[in-house]
């Protein structure tokens, strides 16, 4: 993280780490002004705390690390705004077109002949993830060019260069995103258990991390414990179909490697496949490997009876088998090989290449071809059979897992804030994610310092399928953060496109972003900072008015009649509700069963904006309750 080229954090104590010998003394100076010593610890890690002088200049400047042996330098670094990107694909979805899925952003061959600015500096920190909070992250720091820029985030991009041509100050880029993420992979054990959410979960991971070896030996029992049910419960094992001397001659023969025929091939459970081989005498008393080069999805294989390989567990149906007879297990003659085939659905069987099924002696590379005919049966069904256990693996979508790995080693550079664009994958919590929210801002506050900034932006308008409200929740639990200081939230319900959830105008995404942080953080009085936003809802009357700051001069309608708003009822049905704009309010009124008890604006998926302040941006989807 601290290299050549990058942008460190201006009027801040950051904080230097890395490794060095037991107790070695490590010095550092750098030309702004500012210099420190520390002795290393014992295990060989320091830790150095510089102060970045605003006054000294943006640089370019040099930074020098010396240990007793050897010596480190970092140029080419200047003094600036450092600024954290996070959240799921429509953050990490970059300006040019990628061949992983995303096609560019509108106009993204004119957009890069743009991005040309050299003291925008980004970062993008490699995918990983941790059980435990790491010291590190992988990743370059560049300039911004055509070529570095292309494959950034787009968003980031975008509010970085917005915000350098407005104040002229430096500005260092950090993507840290994960496409199809949660919010809680994104947060701390410590913020997780004070939310009271993913307790257990966490509380495991913590525990492998702590002690991995009894972590492997408890998933070992599990698996065991499986196998053994498994066992119990299996049509085959239960009539012996794995002994050398079980009778198949009424099996019906099949080719493999092949998808076994429709009827097999449509059996989801155990399929049983069976084949005589002959070994020469030369080979007996020698080890030999039995090679296929796949089994659709899973299998355990017998030797004469022997149980000599196993392959469990989803997504394996492509993996290679390779298991070992051992030498004492070989006789001259015939051998009979016995594979029962787990299938979870579709097709099944032992499939791939012909020439990569065969019996190899592993002393003299010969082999025996075991392609041809075998003999098949139907085993039991799934619904008969105990589920395996699945591993519990550290993954992207696992609580914690990306703090850990992603922004916990970021800590030491004490960035100025942080901009987010994360929501879809929690689309349906909505209630958890409005605790959730603001304890990732107070989590990463902790990390980074109190100060930080956290910008964030509401999900899009996007044909979720079967959408009954999931999507205005979610909206509303975004808002959330906002009860917190030094926040907002950017609206995008004139930003999406039904049919594409990766909306490509990231431009205007990446503007309003920087149009909060110019005033809130850089004094920039030219434009307000967001869209409209609802801090008063009145009982009128007969009508209810909603009062919006954001709104000097007042609010514009985009369509007419003003569309969008839902009045509730005390029996909780929510209305449509006619709606008009008087200044800087919207005005409701409608002839309804009761008195309105809330408001509601833009909830449905594929709601768009119907009204703007006088910039043009539109509010946030959003629910309110009526005062009286």
């Amino acid at each position: 993280m601290w290299r050549s080229g990058m942008v460190v954090q201006r009027d801040a104590t950051v904080v230097l780490t890395g490794t060095c010998s037991p107790q070695e003394v490590v010095f550092i100076k750098a030309s702004w002004g500012d210099a420190a010593q520390v002795t290393g610890t014992p295990d060989g890690r320091f830790a150095l705390e510089l102060r970045t002088d605003w006054a000294a200049g943006e640089g370019p400047h040099e930074m020098v690390v010396r240990g007793s042996t050897n010596e480190y330098m970092l140029t080419d670094v200047y003094l600036g705004d450092v600024w954290i990107a996070s959240g799921q694909s429509n953050m990490e979805m970059p300006v040019g077109y990628m061949h992983d899925g995303y096609s560019g952003v509108t106009n993204w061959e004119e957009e890069l002949t743009r991005a040309s600015s050299p003291l925008v500096r980004v970062y993008t920190v490699e995918n990983a993830v941790a059980d435990a909070p790491l010291r590190n992250v992988k990743g370059t720091w560049s300039s911004a060019t055509p070529d570095s820029i292309r494959t950034f985030s787009a968003t980031a991009w975008y509010f970085a260069r917005r915000v350098h041509e407005d104040t002229q100050v430096p500005i260092g880029i950090i993507a840290a995103d994960w496409g199809g993420t949660p919010i809680e992979s994104w947060m701390s054990a410590e913020a997780l258990h004070g939310s009271g959410e993913f307790v257990e979960q966490v509380a495991l991971l913590q525990e492998r991390a702590n002690d991995a070896a009894a972590h492997a030996a408890r998933e070992q029992r599990r698996v065991d414990e499986w196998r053994a049910s498994f066992d119990r419960a299996e049509l085959g094992v239960k009539q012996g179909w794995q002994s050398g001397t079980f009778d198949d001659s009424s099996w019906r023969e099949v080719q493999v490697p092949a998808p076994l025929p429709l009827q097999w091939g449509t059996h989801d459970g155990t399929v049983w496949l069976r084949r005589r081989v002959t070994i020469p005498a030369a080979w007996a008393g020698t080890p030999l490997r039995i090679e296929f080069s796949a089994v659709d999805d899973c299998d355990t294989t017998w030797w004469n009876g022997q149980r000599v390989g196993e392959t469990m567990g989803a997504g394996r149906w492509n993996e290679a088998r390779r298991y070992s007879v051992p030498a004492e297990a070989v006789q001259a003659g015939e051998a009979v090989l016995s594979v029962r085939v787990l299938d979870f659905s579709g097709a099944a069987g032992i499939t791939g290449k012909y020439s990569d099924c065969k019996l190899v002696q592993t002393l003299s590379g010969e082999s025996i071809p075991l392609g041809g005919f075998w003999r098949v049966a139907l085993g039991s069904s799934n619904a008969d059979l105990p589920l395996y256990p699945e591993p519990q693996v550290t993954s992207a979508w696992t609580p914690t897992a990306l703090y850990n790995a992603m922004i916990a080693p970021l800590a030491g550079l004490r960035p100025r804030g942080a901009i987010w664009y994360q929501g879809e994958s929690n689309r349906g919590r909505a209630t958890q994610y409005a605790k959730l929210f603001p304890a990732l801002v107070q989590d990463w506050r902790a990390l980074f310092g109190k100060e930080l900034a956290f910008y964030a932006v509401q999900i899009a308008p996007f044909g979720y399928g079967g959408d009954k409200g999931e999507t205005g929740a979610l909206r509303e639990a975004q808002r959330s953060i906002l009860a917190l200081p030094r926040t907002g939230l950017v609206s995008t319900l004139d930003l999406g496109d039904p049919r594409d959830i990766h909306p490509k105008n990231k431009l205007e995404v990446g503007e309003r972003l920087g149009r909060m942080a110019l005033v809130d953080l850089y004094g920039w009085q030219q434009q307000m900072r967001a869209g409209p936003e609802p801090i008063e809802c009145v009982r009128k009357l007969d009508t209810v008015a909603i009062r919006f700051a954001n709104a000097t001069g007042g609010l514009k309608a985009l369509k007419v009649p003003l569309a969008g708003f839902e009045g509730r009822t005390a029996d909780g049905k929510w209305w449509p509700v006619e709606a008009e704009i008087l200044g800087d309010e919207v005005s409701l009124h409608a002839a309804l069963p009761t008195p309105m008890q809330a408001v509601r604006y833009a909830w449905g998926t594929l709601d768009t904006a119907t009204f703007v302040n006088q910039e043009g941006v539109p509010s946030c989807t959003f629910e309110m309750a009526v005062r009286p």
